[in-house]
């Protein structure tokens, strides 16, 4: 074994494994190696005994530290720091990850090996995205597995490799937080991205979707995702099965924690509507009030905030929008107004997104409305001079709306007479009447395009 003992430290350094049993040295190796090492070895510092590797001695503080860290510090405290130093090339750190991280690897820079104390320096996010959190094995192993003083020992020990000596660790992260607004029909396909409200992303981490109650959404998926600390984007795609509704996005990172965007994916459906149109009355007195009423439907249920057109169209004009109204919770809706003329009427239905999708645009029925003119009738009687009977009939009033024509006076439903109607709407009706006998007087006015025909309150009185 001379050839051993003439090595100096930079050929005979060795590292330990927590698999491995102890392995007697030679005798002959310690002295003449240092006592630092022999000392390591259990060989007594030159002193005799029988030196084996130390095993499984290695710690780390701390043990656990954030994915975050780009400069995160580790101390390795090793019995076999000692040895480490004297190699020419130094040793390699590594992490190496472990279950759900095992895709990780994450080398570590090492510093000045102080006697039993090793250094590291991990940059956990040299990627721009956290590596993931979980279980990692930390790796020493020396730098230079292949130099002559080595492989003259390990062949001294009897061995044809060094164990890896390991310390094992966690590497933590926050809960994920996504965040999203994601919205597509069944069978469809969006651009989709969910951001992360605090918590960065981290390597490793996987998108599903939930039900309400937690159980997974089958046809929908991200396909081919792209993560960045800030988003996770893809090809959100929703199967032809897919059942219209809200659906949770869930994240879950390698080391089992899961963050959730409640609702935040919607599977659209387009459902046609329908209007129902009617009115109070069909037919009434101008300036009597009238109300419109309707119920808008989506699927059978009521739309609630639907906004409502009321159009409106009188003889020879345009459609006009009479008044934008909204629905009730329950779908239901009216509005009272005056008309002065005849007139249609309708309810248009814009359309809306719901919740779960697009409600269509949707034309009532037509609404029809008669108007007819408002009269006023007064009738007044006078006493013919110089005769034992007989009176001088005069009749006046106003017709509302005034449009240019005539009335005609009936009595007893018999026509009497006419009189014109003034350019202000008023009319007057002169009639001597010689014969005694009771009058039922009404006045009427004949049916236009604009308006239905209309009557006066019937008057009565006695001629002597």
């Amino acid at each position: 074994m001379t050839a051993i003992v003439g090595t100096t430290l930079g050929l005979a350094a060795t590292p330990a494994a927590a698999s491995l049993l102890p392995i007697p040295l030679p005798v002959t190796l310690c002295p003449p190696l240092p006592a630092s090492v022999c000392d390591t070895l259990g060989g007594g510092g030159g002193g005799g005994g029988t030196p084996s590797l130390p095993t499984g001695v290695a710690t780390a503080i701390p043990t656990s530290f954030s994915n975050t860290g780009t400069a995160q510090a580790v101390t390795i405290t090793d019995p076999l720091g000692t040895i480490y130093s004297t190699l020419t090339s130094g040793v390699v750190v590594q992490l190496v990850g472990t279950g759900a991280a095992a895709a990780e690897t994450v080398p570590g820079t090492v510093g000045t090996i102080s006697g039993t104390s090793i250094p590291v320096t991990f940059n956990l996010d040299s990627t721009g995205v956290p590596v993931s959190p979980g279980a990692y094995s930390m790796h020493i192993t020396p730098a230079n597995t292949s130099s002559t003083g080595l492989t003259t020992l390990l062949s001294g020990l009897g061995l044809s490799s060094l164990p890896v000596d390991t310390v094992n660790v966690t590497v933590t992260a926050g809960k994920p937080t996504p965040t999203a607004q994601l919205s597509l029909a069944p069978g469809g396909t969006v651009a989709a991205s969910i951001t992360t409200s605090t918590t960065p992303f981290a390597q490793g981490d996987a998108v599903s979707f939930t039900a309400s109650d937690g159980s997974a959404v089958p046809g929908l998926s991200l396909q081919s995702p792209q993560l960045s600390a800030t988003a996770i984007t893809g090809q959100l795609s929703a199967g032809p099965s897919v059942t219209p509704g809200q659906y949770n996005v869930v994240v879950t990172d390698t080391s089992g924690q899961t963050g959730s965007c409640a609702g935040c994916v919607t599977v659209t459906s387009s459902k046609a509507t329908s209007l129902a149109l009617s009115l109070s009355h069909s037919v009434l007195s101008a300036g009597k009030s009238v109300t419109l009423s309707g119920h808008l439907l989506s699927g059978g249920s009521g739309v609630g905030s639907g906004a409502v057109y009321l159009l409106s169209k009188t003889v020879g004009g345009k459609v006009q929008v009479l008044k934008l109204v909204h629905s009730a919770s329950n779908g239901f809706f009216s509005y009272t107004f005056t008309p002065m003329q005849n007139a249609v009427y309708a309810a248009y239905f814009e359309g809306g997104v719901t919740p779960l999708g697009i409600d269509l645009p949707s034309l009532s029925n037509i609404a029809k409305l008669s108007v007819a003119p408002r009269l006023t009738l007064k009738v007044v009687a006078h006493r013919l001079k110089g005769l034992s009977h007989g009176a001088r009939l005069i009749l006046t009033g106003r017709v509302t709306p005034h449009l240019p024509g005539k009335v005609t006076v009936y009595n007893h439903g018999k026509r009497f007479g006419t009189a014109k109607v003034a350019s202000n709407g008023t009319y007057r009706f002169v009639k001597k009447v010689l014969k005694r006998g009771h009058y039922a007087l009404r006045v009427r006015t004949a049916k236009l395009p604009v308006l239905a025909a209309g009557s006066s309150p019937t008057r009565r009185t006695t001629v002597h």
